[in-house]
């Protein structure tokens, strides 16, 4: 294991992920900081919300408000 694997997502992280095959970059911010068009998305949004406390490399199903679930993976933590 490298130290990387020991990373979590929390405030202020920045990650690469991957939505049903789809690489995006996230930082999460505070809700006062939000632009979703600099990929700077709040903890308490749906997504936000799904990758906090995760690991790189984890895979998981995100649920988004309207209940559809979709694949995402952790690429990368900064």
């Amino acid at each position: 294991m490298c130290i990387d694997d020991y990373r979590i997502i929390s405030f202020g992280s920045k990650v690469l992920v991957k939505l049903e095959g789809k690489k995006h970059q996230f930082e999460i911010v505070q809700t006062k900081e939000v632009d979703p068009g600099q990929g700077k998305i709040s903890c308490q949004s749906p997504i936000g919300r799904n990758l906090m406390r995760k690991r790189q490399n984890e895979r998981f199903g995100l649920i988004l408000p309207n209940r559809h679930v979709i694949d995402c993976e952790i690429l990368k933590i900064f």
